[in-house]
């Protein structure tokens, strides 16, 4: 019994002397391949033609892609560093010239006529204009 199933398969061994095709079996796989009906996304293989919507897709793509790049590369600095750079350097241009320095007021911000004060520490600020009014009175 151990004998006969060590031995090669005389199925196989017949269906190729008799050439019969129809016993012959091939495991695993199929003898012949099945014609492609379905192709993917619905369109058969060679040049490809556009839809309506692809280019005005790549085009706002691109073109928002360019907006953004410039605007990243021209953003205003606001970093804290930024900040107490340009108000040191305007106190000590204004030191100087011989002008009083005043603690609590942000003079880095008059070249943008953007001027806060406050009166005290933990105070919230108000525009220098808006104080000199409020003195004013």
């Amino acid at each position: 019994m151990l004998q006969r199933l060590l031995r090669p398969s005389s199925a196989v061994g017949c269906a190729i002397r008799s050439g019969s095709a129809s016993t012959f079996r091939r495991f695993g796989t199929d003898a012949s391949k099945p014609k492609r009906e379905v192709y993917m996304f619905g369109e058969k293989p060679g040049p490809r033609k556009w839809e309506s919507w692809e280019a005005q897709y790549y085009f706002f793509m691109g073109a928002s892609a360019l907006v953004t790049i410039v605007g990243l590369t021209y953003k205003p600095e606001t970093s804290i560093k930024a900040w107490a750079r340009d108000e040191a350097e305007v106190r000590n241009q204004m030191i100087e010239e011989g002008k009083e320095v005043e603690m609590g007021v942000n003079y880095s911000q008059r070249k943008f006529g953007n001027v806060w004060a406050a009166k005290t520490v933990g105070e919230r600020p108000v525009r220098a204009a808006d104080a000199d009014e409020e003195d004013d009175e």
